[in-house]
């Protein structure tokens, strides 16, 4: 793993780097976990590989809410098992604006390109989310997430079923103006 952050509260922030050629069981390029949250802002997380989740990113929150705002930020060419750009869950919430999801691949998982479950929330504002690989799909939810999008673009992504989005029982999910086009099946 390139970073870890643990305990953090919301003054903290990071800016202007890359986080690249990590390798974790979980959270190749970045984890955090039981912070009250930190911005990021002009990072580059890429070539990152999870044998489990959270290629890129994961994060995981046991105690209380931790809330990660990250702006003009590009994921790309991550590797996970589940989540291959991101993995939410428990009480985490991930705010992406301007920025760009693109080239993640899974190795074998059930999940998408970005994994939001156990009460975890995913805001989008202004996003790319292009040429990802996932079995599932882009976007997969499951118990009690919450995802939010608006005026983000989500196209070009290989799934094994061709499914776009997945969104199970229990999650709210709210989209506006936003380009949702299907993409290819992966038949491996």
């Amino acid at each position: 793993r390139v970073m870890t952050f643990e305990g953090l509260d919301a003054t903290s922030f990071m800016s202007g780097f890359t986080l690249q050629n990590g390798l974790a069981s979980e959270g190749g390029g970045l984890m955090i976990s039981n912070s009250g949250g930190m911005s990021f802002e002009n990072l580059i997380i890429t070539n990152n590989t999870a044998t489990s989740n959270g290629g890129g990113i994961y994060l995981s929150n046991d105690v209380g809410n931790a809330d990660i705002y990250m702006n003009n930020i590009i994921i790309s060419d991550n590797v996970a098992n589940e989540g291959s750009a991101s993995y939410q869950s428990v009480y985490s919430t991930l705010s992406l604006n301007n920025s760009i999801v693109e080239n993640n691949q899974y190795i074998g998982g059930y999940a998408a390109t970005m994994h939001i479950s156990n009460l975890a929330t995913l805001n989008l504002n202004n996003v790319i989310i292009r040429n990802n690989q996932g079995w599932t799909s882009a976007i997969s939810t499951y118990q009690g997430s919450i995802v939010n999008i608006n005026n983000s673009s989500i196209t070009n992504n290989i799934s094994n079923n061709g499914t776009v989005i997945f969104i199970s029982n229990y999650t709210s999910f709210d989209i506006y103006n936003t380009l949702i086009v299907k993409g290819d099946i992966d038949e491996r």
